[in-house]
C-alpha cells in the first residue's frame, strides 16, 4: 500500500511522482492482501521494540507498551504515547521494577537528519533537528547505528522525550534516476 491518505478513507498503489492525476481511489473490502494485513500486525510488537546486546530498542514510535524479564531490574516496562506522525513528540516510560543500569537505544530515523535513505538515492531538505529528554533534561546526542543511546541508571517514573521535526519537506531523487529529474515530493 503505498500511500493512506490523512482520513483513512482513500489509497493510491501508485507512485504519486509517476501518475497523472495522483488521484486516490475511495476505500473498499479489500484494498489488497488481507493475510499480508493479519502478518503484518501479529508482528508488529516484535518490529516496535526489541531487546539485545546492546540494551532495549525502540524501533517504531506508536502508541502501546511491552514488558521484558531482565534479570538485574526486574520487569522493564516500555509504554509510548504519542500522536507521531501528526505531532513530532515521543514520550516512553521505562518502568523497571527494581532501579537498575542499562541502555535504552531510541531509533532515529534518516529522514529527520537529512539521509531520506542510506545509498544516497533521495535527499531532503529535512532541518535535521531532533531532540531527546530524560525527565526534562536534555541528553547529549551520542548517535550508534542510527540510534540514540540513553545508558543510565532507570527506576520507574523514568520519561524519555524524543522530539523530532516532521515539518513537510522536499524530498528529490538523484540527478542518475533520469525519470525523476526535476521532480519533487
Amino acid at each position: 500500500l503505498a500511500e493512506v491518505s490523512s482520513d483513512g478513507k482513500h489509497y493510491t498503489y501508485c507512485n504519486p511522482l509517476n501518475t497523472e492525476k495522483g488521484e486516490r481511489f475511495d476505500w473498499h473490502g479489500v484494498p489488497c492482501c488481507p493475510p499480508m494485513f493479519l502478518k503484518l500486525t501479529g508482528a508488529l510488537p516484535g518490529y516496535a521494540y526489541a531487546r539485545g546486546k546492546g540494551g532495549y530498542y525502540v524501533n517504531l514510535f506508536l502508541g502501546g507498551k511491552t514488558s521484558f524479564d531482565d534479570a538485574a531490574a526486574g520487569k522493564v516496562v516500555l509504554a509510548q504515547r504519542t500522536r507521531y506522525p501528526v505531532e513530532g513528540t515521543v514520550e516512553i516510560a521505562v518502568a523497571p521494577s527494581r532501579p537498575a543500569k542499562f541502555p535504552v537505544r531510541v531509533r532515529i530515523p534518516g529522514w529527520v537528519r537529512g539521509a531520506e535513505n542510506p545509498f544516497g538515492l533521495y535527499t531532503s531538505d529535512a532541518s535535521g533537528k531532533w531532540s531527546v529528554s530524560v525527565n526534562g533534561k536534555a541528553v547529549a546526542p551520542k548517535l550508534e547505528a542510527g540510534y540514540q543511546v540513553i545508558d543510565r541508571f532507570w527506576k520507574r517514573g523514568d520519561v524519555v522525550r524524543l522530539t523530532l521535526d516532521v515539518s513537510p519537506r522536499r524530498i528529490r531523487a538523484c540527478d542518475k534516476v533520469k525519470a525523476l529529474v526535476g521532480r519533487t515530493a
